[in-house]
């Protein structure tokens, strides 16, 4: 048993002066149903980030419902769920109801009450191909519009295929279904930031040097 002193804060406190615990539940997606003027979206790109990514890691963090299973939190990763398969999965339900409000506000602060990014660290600690991989994008880095026009530019045109391997320095990309422009756009983009910080840029397509 784990001792309290005088003025410490545990872990069972917590819960216990919260308004709602919470437990796990296994429950089929055609099940669920979505929050009601559910505020977030996702764009193509975005969605096969996720996607990659739940197909790498797997799903490791839980959607969270209400009682009635209405889903507060994971939209976009149970349309992206959906879409690999998954008939069923684990969520996260508290023990009474939240109510509209609540859930509203759950739905809000799960995904806005998470930190900042330190761009300083990331851009000047952190392999820069890596997190354009990853998910982010070079107008995360503030990257100038006069500074990039400075720029000698390399153009990447849209005539990708479905299943083409795209390699930027180590870093490869496959083109998946009607992502074609996308990738082109961040690809472009992604060269340019290279350029800026004055890095040789290696760029194949299908194992073979791009041709110009």
């Amino acid at each position: 048993m784990i001792e309290k002193t005088a003025g410490e804060t545990t872990h069972d406190s917590i819960m216990n002066d919260a308004d709602y615990r919470w437990h796990i539940e296994e429950v089929k997606i055609s099940d669920l149903k979505g929050l009601k003027s559910n505020p977030r979206k996702l764009s193509r790109l975005q969605a096969a980030h996720l996607e990659h990514s739940i197909r790498k890691f797997g799903y490791i963090d839980e959607i969270i419902i209400n009682t009635d299973n209405t889903i507060i939190a994971g939209h976009q990763r149970i349309r992206i769920l959906k879409g690999l398969g998954y008939k069923k999965i684990q969520v996260k339900v508290p023990n009474v109801p939240l109510s509209e409000k609540d859930a509203q506000e759950l739905c809000i602060r799960h995904n806005r009450n998470s930190g900042e990014w330190d761009f300083d660290v990331l851009a000047n600690e952190w392999d820069l191909g890596n997190l354009l991989e990853w998910g982010f994008e070079p107008k995360d880095f503030d990257i100038g519009k006069e500074e990039q026009e400075k720029q000698e530019e390399i153009k990447v045109d849209c005539s990708f295929c479905q299943g083409d391997e795209i390699e930027l320095n180590g870093h490869k990309i496959i083109v998946q279904e009607d992502l074609h422009k996308e990738v082109s756009k961040m690809l472009n983009a992604a060269i340019k930031v290279l350029q800026k910080k004055n890095i040789d840029i290696e760029l194949k397509l299908n194992g073979k040097e791009w041709e110009k």
